[in-house]
Formats: structure tokens, sequence, C-alpha cells
């Protein structure tokens, strides 16, 4: 199973994705903002970080996104968000490694299937 980073500043959704894929047996780690982001991957490994676009504290979800990639390069990056009219961002990211970006509310079973294909690429339909 697979080490995955929650980097969000609402503890609701941190708490249900911790939940969502502790049950499917992987490790979950969270963190509210940058920092905490960054001090986890300083000292672990993960395989793939789900991180909020619109943090509300010293850094930005692309900061964030950048400072992790460049501490942790393997890894492979989602991109969450609730807002809307950030198509530009996104397709930014997209071009620097980030592999798909989620809208909140989630689909659920796409998430679930999408980090699956992710961790099993041999079982993709």
């Amino acid at each position: 199973m697979a080490v995955i980073l929650i980097v969000d500043d609402e503890s609701v959704i941190r708490v249900f994705l911790k939940r969502l894929f502790s049950l499917k047996g992987h490790t979950v780690c969270l963190a509210k903002d940058g920092d905490e982001a960054a001090d986890f991957a300083r000292e672990h490994d993960f395989q793939i970080a789900l991180i909020e676009l619109r943090l509300y504290r010293q850094y930005d979800g692309v900061e964030v996104f950048r400072m992790l990639k460049r501490l942790r390069p393997q890894a492979t990056y989602i991109i969450m968000t609730g807002g809307t009219g950030e198509q530009d961002v996104r397709d930014v990211l997209s071009k620097e490694g980030a592999l798909h970006c989620f809208k909140k509310p989630f689909d659920i079973p796409a998430l679930l299937a999408h980090v699956e294909t992710i961790l099993n690429p041999e079982t993709a339909p």
C-alpha cells in the first residue's frame, strides 16, 4: 500500500480523505499548510500528494506543489480545488507535473479509481 500526503487547510477535508484512503489500506499523513507539508516531505517518503490549490496560510497550493516537487520529485501530485476560474493555474501545474485536478465536491469513485491507477498502472482499464 501507499503513503499518501493530504495538504488542505480544511480539517473536514483532511479527515474525510484520511478515512477514505485508510479504508483502502493506505497510510495517510495530513498537513494543514505548506510548512507542515514540507516538514513531512523532508523526513518521509510518499507516493502521492493531494494538494488544495487555495490554501489560506503562508503558502498557496501552487507554492506548496513546487516545494514538494523539489523535495520529492518521484511522487505523484494531484491538485484539489473548490474554486472556479482557475483553469490557467491548473494548466501551468499540469505542465509542471501535477497529474490531475479534482474539483470539490469530489467524485469519490473517480478519485479512488485515479489513485489506484497511479499505484497499479498495470491493472488500469
